[in-house]
């Protein structure tokens, strides 16, 4: 646990820990002695398993002896006063880490089982006796000299006896408070604050009662006031949006209203909001009302007096349709950039395809390559139709289409000829006008960039699932980027050829709810497999 988080109980009890261990190290020790006239062996273990104790602890300690010389000082007293054990250990400095001048420490005087009326010489009003541990003491203080501004501190000495009870050192603990007096200072002006500003609005309520209530319960917002996990106060709006009634919400704990995912970290708010730790001024979380359905709501939060009481007032609004149009938004974006990628991908494959075939046209006059300019021309028209009609499709928030895989590919076999396409199975399923440039793609990946001269399909339904194949016999992909293929920004091959395709086919087959993966194909060739939603 991290020392600057512990609570002063939670140091105390870590320092009554040590102290029992202690003891039983001197039993342990006082034991071997009687077995083993020397003893030495046993002493050394149990002085190292003490040293693995102390150092392994996460609250800053040091040790003295009898002679107030230091046999200890951890590693987490090395991180709070910036002094390495070796400097220290076998002096009597330890007072140096904390004060310009030398004086004992609360561990000095429990050593010297100094009179009560010295310590309060020492530490004044500051000090007391422990609660939880029996002759301990404890105290807390500002050290001016410690760091560039200061630091406060929360140390707690502990004699440490023989067994005979014979006080033979002392162990203290430091734990760093200064972030909690911060925080209580800055709490106090924040409470002064508030107590300002209620103390001006109750005026202002008590003068326009009748007005203030009409504002609070015909707010479109519900307004509540809580103290620790009860309703002091809700608004009718409040009963709207969960369901529940007054009467119902006054006597239920308001912490159940939560989600259960959302819950521990908005309670995790609620208590540093009380402890006058800075949280958020407002914050989105999930409610489930009476009837189980989950609402998105924003709320902000402050803390008031109300009827005496240190309590918080609230407002939520009910954002779960502007969450939704948010997401659809998000999603909307998405798709579009999805449609520019093809647009931009596709199109610039077939302009490429026209490029070469005018070329090779005006060198060989082949005018069949007059006729494959045509055909890709056509092609590009018929996928920037598709894209339209993708476009429309996406912003009506329309539901997938079903496909028959089947008469799909038999309708775009010829776009690639004199590839030969053998298709096996048959099925449907859901999808929509981008369908045909992921096969597009996945196709003429094999033929341009794997020189394959068949492709073969294969459709097989599994339950839920559509599983399709996508086999050729080209030169495959190599393992070392089949694992980012499917990157937007990839490039491989010295023309660079970039991964854009795939990222397409990739971003077509998620928005399906679909997913694709590249496996080998034997002996030669690539598998690509795209598992789709089945149409049962």
């Amino acid at each position: 646990m991290n020392e600057k988080n512990m609570s002063k109980e939670q140091l105390l009890k870590e320092l009554h820990t040590l102290q029992k261990q202690n003891a039983e190290l001197q039993k342990r020790i006082i034991q071997q002695k009687r077995q083993n006239a020397s003893g030495e062996k046993t002493i050394q273990e149990s002085d190292e398993l003490l040293m693995q104790i102390i150092q392994g602890n996460s609250v800053p300690t040091f040790v003295i002896d009898k002679d107030h010389k230091i046999t200890h000082w951890n590693k987490a007293c090395e991180k709070l006063t910036g002094i390495k054990a070796d400097v220290v250990i076998g002096t009597k400095k330890q007072w140096s880490a904390f004060y310009s001048a030398e004086r004992p420490l609360m561990a000095d005087i429990i050593v010297d089982s100094t009179p009560e009326e010295k310590i309060a010489r020492y530490y004044k009003e500051g000090y007391r006796k422990s609660e939880l541990i029996e002759a301990a003491y404890e105290s807390e203080d500002f050290f001016a000299d410690m760091g560039k501004e200061g630091r406060w501190l929360f140390f707690t000495a502990v004699p440490l006896k023989d067994s005979k009870g014979n006080v033979v050192g002392a162990i203290e603990t430091l734990q760093d408070i200064t972030r909690q007096k911060q925080a209580e200072k800055e709490l106090i002006k924040h409470q002064k604050h508030l107590e300002d500003l209620v103390k001006e609005r109750t005026i202002k309520l008590h003068e326009s009662e009748l007005k203030y209530r009409a504002i609070v319960e015909k707010s479109h917002d519900a307004i509540y006031i809580y103290y620790n996990e009860d309703f002091l106060f809700v608004n009718d709006r409040t009963c709207e949006k969960s369901g529940y009634s007054k009467e119902e919400l006054y006597k239920m704990n308001l912490w159940n209203l939560l989600h259960p995912d959302d819950k521990k970290r908005i309670m995790k708010i609620g208590r540093d909001r009380a402890r006058g730790i800075k949280v958020p001024s407002t914050y989105e979380a999930r409610i489930i009302r009476k009837d189980g359905k989950v609402r998105d709501c924003e709320f902000a939060v402050t803390t008031i007096s109300y009827q005496g009481k240190y309590a918080a007032l609230g407002v939520a609004r009910d954002i779960t349709d502007r969450k939704k149009a948010e997401e659809e938004i998000k999603a909307y974006q998405t798709h579009l950039k999805i449609i520019n990628n093809i647009l931009r991908h596709d199109i610039a494959n077939i302009f490429a395809v026209i490029k070469s075939a005018l070329h090779i046209f005006r060198n060989n006059e082949d005018k069949e390559m007059l006729l494959e300019a045509e055909r890709n021309i056509h092609k590009g028209i018929a996928i920037i139709e598709r894209m339209r009609k993708l476009e429309y499709f996406i912003s009506m928030h329309k539901t997938l289409n079903i496909y028959d895989l089947n008469t799909f590919f038999e309708s775009i076999k010829n776009n690639y000829l004199p590839l030969q396409i053998i298709v096996n199975g048959k099925a449907k399923v859901f999808a929509d006008e981008a369908l045909e440039s992921v096969f597009d793609n996945l196709i003429m990946n094999a033929v341009i960039h794997g020189k394959a001269d068949t492709v073969r399909i294969t459709i097989e339904k599994k339950i839920e699932d559509c599983i399709i194949k996508v086999i050729d016999n080209g030169n495959g992909i190599p393992d070392n980027i089949k694992d980012k293929i499917f990157e937007e920004s990839f490039k491989y091959g010295v023309k660079g050829h970039t991964g854009l395709g795939l990222y397409i086919v990739q971003k077509i087959i998620e928005r399906y709810a679909g997913n694709i993966k590249v496996e080998d194909n034997k002996p030669k060739g690539t598998v690509f497999i795209i598992i789709l939603k089945l149409v049962k």
